[in-house]
């Protein structure tokens, strides 16, 4: 691995060279065959484009915008352009931020600040909202209630009014959802909210750029916008279906006086008195720059056509799935997404075979009564690719069922029976990546690494997703420079007084990756399969501990029956082995922040082997 500063500077052509050997090993951004992270309209001369436009401003500074006006008219254009498409009129504001993450903090922000008189505000949503929502209550100490959905997979409005109290300052629903990708019932919540006097935040971060012109194209799908009474936020990306670079979304607010709120202002101190309307101070004109560009090239008779394609390329998906014996549609495919479900094949087996073929998808784990299921997001350029997704996703299918359900090391299913979040260790991480084969770096299959989280109760995968991403992200050493500790030519420590403190001793800690010497006693092998369900998801609201005293929602505002996960089978014991947990392990904490499911474990970082089209290295 190269270094990030070495000890003399290396041509350009060097470094553009090593950075595309690098991007190699990603998954493919371009050529219709990643169903996840990316988005692409297959548009050439696109990301020519969006680079040059990206050039010319990055070095602007958002910080100030009388100091750089054309970064202000970039941004004032871009607002102008979601809120027309979004149904705003002459009072709709808004701002630029770095992604729908942001974009949905601050609406929780402008939300919560608009009630300074509460001690525990409130955040109600759908139980198939966005991850984020969980984290913006998280970081800004709002208690989150958590809204069971109904068996459509959509907002219940009465469960939802049902949640609404006093201190709720926020009320939440999707368009379309992101896992299953349905539109919640906006206008009947939208008007519950109202009644209420509660702001309501619409989530379009998904879909928002592509839902208008799919209604334009005829598909039914319901009023989600400001032409809807009640919903007085917006939130859309134009780094998903607006097909800018990353990363750039778009909060909008019915009016001004709802947008205040999310200002940041501080004159205490000596310097510049700081105002942000968003998260960030200093930010890059870049990304705006080249989302400005997008769009003016592509322009609105271009977004039609590529939804068309897009609708298109979920007609021929949604038909193959439902020509393939062993899987069925969980959902309707009203949107952009395609999700799937097992109709007798385990779905993270499948998940692998498809990899094999070039098909990259993102399986999602069993959420209480929801089953596992695998998510494709269908872009334009998938519209050239579909035809031959029914082939491969029929032979993937029959590999899968031939295979059988995903072999999980004895001791890896023992161990993870008895463990809780407070018992996971870098050291046990390190043990359970070599166990379940990732110590090489290898992702090719990840079947049973999903399989293993999907078994786990929500906190405890939570716990186990973080050390792994926490072992992965570690410092490459660097040299030691002239005259820094541990050069040759830097001068000793000076020996400590016989009389003075002991030096304190060092310890040794084995490296992450590497097994503890301590193992769980191997299974026999004549054990024969496991079958692992998922344990109860917790009954309570998902809001943090840190929220303030009264942070459960009522036991009837969240579904707790678990979803049956399928047989898992368990390998000999020779397969590897991993730290024992104590019996007495305490019971699961509270939940954190989780990440998307799928990602980090469960979904494979590179596979390697399968087909890769060629790509340009924008995304």
């Amino acid at each position: 691995m190269f270094e990030a500063l070495p000890a003399t500077g290396v041509p350009g052509d060097q470094i553009l060279a090593e950075l595309r050997e690098l991007r190699a090993a990603d998954l493919p951004t371009h050529g219709g065959r990643l169903f996840a992270y990316v988005y692409d309209p297959a548009l050439d001369g696109l990301d020519e484009l969006a680079h040059a436009a990206y050039a010319i401003s990055a070095h602007v500074n958002g910080l100030d915008p009388t100091a750089f006006p054309s970064l202000l008219a970039m941004e004032n254009a871009l607002v102008g352009a979601a809120a027309g498409l979004l149904g705003g009129d002459e009072r709709t504001v808004g701002s630029v931020t770095s992604g729908g993450t942001e974009s949905l903090i601050l609406a929780v922000k402008a939300a919560r600040d608009s009630r300074p008189d509460l001690t525990t505000p409130r955040l109600v949503i759908p139980s198939t909202a966005h991850a984020a929502f969980a984290k913006a209550a998280h970081y800004l100490r709002v208690a989150l209630d958590v809204v069971p959905v109904g068996s459509d997979l959509r907002a219940d409005p009465a469960a939802m009014a049902t949640a609404i109290g006093a201190d709720t300052v926020l009320v939440a629903a999707s368009a379309p959802s992101y896992a299953h990708g349905v539109v919640d019932p906006i206008t009947e919540v939208a008007a519950i909210a109202a009644d209420r006097g509660v702001r309501f935040h619409v989530d379009a971060c998904f879909g928002g750029w592509v839902l208008p012109y799919l209604r334009r194209l005829g598909a039914d799908l319901p009023a989600f916008d400001f032409t809807v009474p009640g919903v007085t936020s917006i939130s859309v990306d134009l780094h998903k279906y607006a097909y800018a670079p990353k990363g750039v979304s778009i909060l909008l607010h019915r009016d001004e006086a709802l947008r205040l709120p999310q200002y940041f202002a501080y004159a205490g101190w000596p310097g510049y008195t700081m105002i942000n309307p968003i998260i960030s101070s200093t930010r890059s004109g870049g990304p705006i720059a080249a989302a400005l560009a997008t769009l003016r090239h592509i322009g609105d008779a271009g977004y039609l056509e590529l939804a068309a394609r897009t609708r298109e390329a979920v007609s021929v998906l949604a038909d193959a799935v439902r020509a393939t014996d062993g899987v069925r549609l969980f959902t309707p495919a009203e949107t952009s997404v395609v999700c799937l479900a097992s109709d007798g094949v385990d779905l993270f087996v499948l998940a692998d075979e498809l990899a094999a073929r070039g098909w990259h998808t993102q399986p999602q784990m069993a959420f209480a009564e929801i089953p596992a299921t695998i998510h494709l997001t269908v872009t334009a350029s998938v519209a050239s690719t579909a035809g031959g997704f029914g082939p491969d996703l029929a032979a993937a299918v029959a590999a899968a069922r031939a295979a059988g359900p995903a072999d999980i090391p004895a001791p890896l299913l023992e161990a993870a029976a008895a463990l809780t979040p407070e018992l996971v260790t870098p050291e046990l991480i390190g043990g359970l990546a070599e166990g379940l084969g990732l110590g090489t770096g290898d992702f090719t299959r990840m079947a049973a690494v999903n399989s293993l989280l999907n078994v786990a109760p929500p906190a405890l995968r939570e716990a186990l997703l973080t050390g792994f991403l926490s072992m992965l992200q570690r410092p490459t050493p660097a040299t030691a420079r002239p005259g820094t500790p541990g050069s040759a030519d830097s001068p000793s420590p000076s020996p400590r007084s016989t009389d003075g403190p002991s030096p304190v001793p060092t310890s040794s800690a084995p490296p992450a990756s590497a097994a503890p010497a301590s193992a769980v006693s191997a299974a026999p092998a004549s054990a024969g399969p496991v079958s692992a369900k998922p344990a109860s998801t917790p009954t309570v609201s998902a809001a943090p501990a840190s929220a303030g005293p009264v942070s459960a929602a009522p036991a009837s505002a969240v579904s707790t029956a678990p979803a049956s996960a399928g047989p898992v089978s368990a390998a000999p014991a020779s397969a590897g082995s991993v730290p024992a947990a104590p019996a007495s392990a305490a019971a699961a904490g509270q939940a954190g922040d989780l990440p998307p499911a799928g990602a980090f474990f469960g979904h494979p970082l590179r596979r390697r082997g399968s087909a890769a089209p060629p790509d340009a290295d924008a995304e």
